[in-house]
Parts: structure tokens; sequence; C-alpha cells
């Protein structure tokens, strides 16, 4: 059980609570609200998979009956 001791023993202390860049702090006060984020790209991403989806099984549609 001890055995791994003396072999880290001298090895240096790393830091392992650092936060991902996900979370990382942008600045302002703890408690203050953040800017809101641009969903703009999301929306149109969104509704495109939407219409193609759409497309898609009105051409199925039509070519099944």
């Amino acid at each position: 059980m001890g055995e791994l001791v003396p072999v880290v023993q001298g090895l240096p202390p790393l830091q392992t609570y650092a936060d991902p860049a996900i979370v990382a702090s942008s600045g302002g006060e703890p408690g203050q609200l953040a800017q809101p984020r641009d969903a703009s790209k999301l929306a149109l991403v969104t509704g495109g998979v939407v219409i193609g989806a759409i497309v898609l099984i009105v051409i199925l549609l039509a070519i099944l009956l």
C-alpha cells in the first residue's frame, strides 16, 4: 500500500480545481446577470432542419402514394 509514497512524494502538486472554459467567468460580480447570448444562428439551423425534414417527408409520401 505504501510503495507509491516514495515515488510520488517528490512530484509537484497540481491544481485540479480549475474551471472549464465553458463555465469560466467572463467578468462581473457574483450574482450579476450575464449578457444574453445571440440565438439567431441556432434558430436558423433548427428552422432549416425542421423545414428539410418536412420536405423530405412530403417527397417520401409523394413517392409511396
